[in-house]
């Protein structure tokens, strides 16, 4: 039984995480990825907010899309 309620605070964990880098990939794009200003809408400072996007891994994929674009655009270029 103390397995499921392991398993079950791990599912919270994994949703609350979920729901935090939705939001602030959400409030970064209101605020045009200006991270001091969604600091302050967040109501966080701007280490805490780094410190965030480096844990929640928020913003790679975007970095991951442009780097695989600019492969495709160059391995065009060179048929």
């Amino acid at each position: 039984m103390a397995k499921k309620k392991t398993e079950k605070r791990e599912d919270l964990r994994t949703a609350i995480k979920a729901y935090e880098k939705q939001y602030i990939r959400r409030v970064l794009n209101r605020h045009g990825w200006n991270k001091l200003e969604t600091a302050k809408a967040l109501d966080i400072g701007l280490s805490s907010l780094y410190r965030k996007i480096d844990e929640l891994e928020i913003g790679k994929r975007k970095k991951t899309v442009k780097y695989l674009r600019s492969l495709k655009i160059s391995q065009g270029k060179n048929d």
